[in-house]
């Protein structure tokens, strides 16, 4: 049987406990510090380098601008002999015709009808059912056909325009056929 005084006592071994467990938990704690550190130093090697690229990259715009001021300030290049190649137009030189403008119409495929035709003082007027909703706008040449036959009536100048319907002026060989429901296109 073994010497009891040889035995450690209750107490004893609850401190030895505790001791192993503070030893235990300092080897934890130090080496979660150990890789906070390593991560600290990691993030700071990596702002560091952000760093240095964006004082490059600020120090590259300011040469750009300097050198871009220093071209400004020099002013423009001598036109030399550029300048006898440059033809002067004569007074006596007829200016060139103008073009004619786009028919703002020409680009869009739109199709709708009349909606109400009127004879005002000498001039035959239109109602169309297409207005800025369908991006109609004003001076847009629109076409007239019979709906039955097919036939071209007449040319629609629009001159006011709402939301879904516009106004013109009717011109062409058969103003005087345009009924409601007639077709209104803006292509042949």
């Amino acid at each position: 049987m073994p010497d009891p005084a040889a035995r450690p006592s209750a107490s004893v071994r609850r401190l030895a406990v505790v001791s192993v467990t503070a030893a235990c938990a300092f080897a934890v704690t130090a080496a979660v510090l150990a890789v906070s550190l390593s991560r600290a130093r990691r993030d700071t090697a990596v702002a560091r380098a952000d760093a240095d690229d964006a004082r490059a990259e600020a120090r590259a715009a300011r040469d750009a601008a300097a050198a871009h001021a220093r071209e400004a300030d020099a002013g423009p290049p001598p036109l030399g002999p550029l300048v006898d190649t440059i033809p002067i137009p004569l007074a006596d030189a007829p200016a060139p015709a103008p073009r004619p403008a786009p028919d703002p119409g020409e680009s869009l495929s739109l199709r709708g009808v009349i909606k109400n035709y009127r004879r005002i003082a000498g001039s035959d007027w239109a109602t169309v059912s297409l207005g800025a909703d369908d991006r109609v706008t004003k001076g847009m040449r629109l076409k007239v056909f019979d709906p039955d036959r097919k036939d071209f009536l007449a040319y629609l100048t629009v001159d006011t325009v709402e939301s879904t319907q516009s106004v013109g002026r009717l011109e062409g060989p058969s103003p005087e056929r345009v009924r409601p429901n007639a077709e209104v296109r803006t292509r042949w």
